[in-house]
């Protein structure tokens, strides 16, 4: 009976478990590994160490490249330019529109050959950068009908445009302005021949540092606005100035 009831506990957890080298666990020793591949990200900085990803900048701002993943070399060729740069991050200007530059990453680092059998170690990849005038090139130009999101139900038409200078005839400086972004506060520009507010424009993204006010003496605000082309909408952070407390507003515009 004894020797019955031990077989029978036997075959009971042969059913449940099955053979212990059934269904063994593995581990895969090439997961989470990679040959070594090049890849970049191209940035327009403004101030503030605010970089925006870019592949079309303005003539005269500072553009980021910044290479992906961890390896032992990194050398950089741009455009035409003889020169070598190394290390996973440079950091350029360029002070003349060029319908496009061609942008050569080189990587190397001691591959894996246990996983990868094929990878030498070595990658390359190019990329392209469009370089537009400063001078009214900026994307952002235009009229954009929309709503603040405390407020939806109020809209208005903000203009981001771009002014010319001209003294007894002759050019004398250019500036970039954004008009009614605080409802119903006008540039100061409209009768001054310059913008007593800062702007800091890209060729997608715009910083306002407001320190104009206007004849009614609203206060112009603080803030970043970006553009996405793909549906032509504008999106402005912004905090306004000279109100206690400070009141932040997330205006959202579709271009006109």
């Amino acid at each position: 009976m004894k020797i019955y009831l031990y077989l029978t506990l036997a075959v009971l957890m042969f059913i449940l478990n099955g053979c212990p080298d059934d269904n063994p666990a593995k581990i895969d020793p090439c997961a989470g590994s990679s040959p070594v591949k090049a890849d970049f990200t191209m940035y327009e900085q403004l101030p503030y160490d605010s970089l925006f990803v870019a592949d079309t900048v303005l003539q005269y701002n500072v553009v980021y490249f910044i290479a992906k993943g961890n390896y032992k070399q990194y050398k950089w060729k741009i455009g035409n330019d003889d020169s070598t740069f190394t290390g996973d991050t440079i950091r350029l200007h360029f002070d003349q529109p060029f319908s496009q530059i061609a942008v050569t990453l080189f990587v190397s680092s001691e591959p894996n050959t246990k996983c990868f059998p094929n990878d030498d170690g070595k990658d390359t990849i190019t990329k392209y950068l469009c370089v537009v005038p400063w001078r009214g090139g900026s994307a952002l130009i235009g009229y954009y009908k929309g709503i603040t999101l405390d407020n939806p139900k109020d809209t208005f038409i903000v203009n981001v445009g771009f002014h010319d200078v001209f003294i007894d005839g002759q050019y004398n400086r250019s500036f970039y302005y954004v008009d009614n972004i605080n409802r119903d506060c006008h540039e100061p520009r409209l009768d001054s021949t310059f913008s007593k507010n800062r702007y800091l424009i890209g060729y997608k993204c715009i910083h306002i540092e407001g320190t104009g006010t206007d004849s009614c003496g609203c206060n112009y605000p603080l803030g970043y606005g970006t553009l996405d082309q793909n549906n032509g909408m504008l999106t402005f952070e912004y905090t306004t100035g000279g109100i206690k407390p400070r009141q932040n507003h997330i205006f959202k515009g579709k271009k006109l």
